[in-house]
C-alpha cells in the first residue's frame, strides 16, 4: 500500500490537471497545433470562459508538467511537453492499482 501510496502522490498533479473537461479540450487543441504551440487567446472556447479563467488551466497545465511555453517578445506560446518521469509514475501507480485489485480477485476466487 506504501508504493500505491508514493507513486500516486508522484502523479497526483497529472490526474487533477486531466479531470477538467476544459483542459482536456486545451490539450487536444495543443496536440492539433503541435510543436509551434499556441497563445491562450487562441484556444477555441464553446463555454465562453473568460481569459483570466483560461490562464488559470494553463497554470494548472504547467504545474502538472502537461505543457510547457516559451516567449516571443511579451507573448506565451503554449505546447504539449509531458514530463516523462510524470508518465512513469502515472503508469506505476495504475500497474500498482491493478496489481492489488488482481490478487484481490485472485483472493476472492480462492476463497469460494
Amino acid at each position: 500500500m506504501e508504493e500505491l501510496k508514493k507513486h500516486f502522490e508522484a502523479s497526483k498533479l497529472f490526474f487533477e490537471a486531466i479531470a477538467s473537461e476544459v483542459r482536456l479540450a486545451i490539450i487536444y487543441q495543443l496536440l492539433e497545433k503541435g510543436s509551434k504551440g499556441m497563445r491562450i487567446c487562441e484556444i477555441k472556447n464553446r463555454k465562453c470562459i473568460t481569459r483570466p479563467t483560461l490562464s488559470h488551466h494553463f497554470k494548472l497545465l504547467v504545474k502538472a508538467k502537461i505543457i510547457s511555453y516559451y516567449k516571443e517578445g511579451t507573448k506565451n506560446y503554449y505546447y504539449l511537453n509531458v514530463d516523462q518521469n510524470m508518465i512513469d509514475s502515472c503508469i506505476q501507480f495504475l500497474n500498482t492499482l491493478k496489481g492489488i485489485k488482481d490478487a484481490s480477485n485472485s483472493s476472492f476466487y480462492n476463497h469460494n
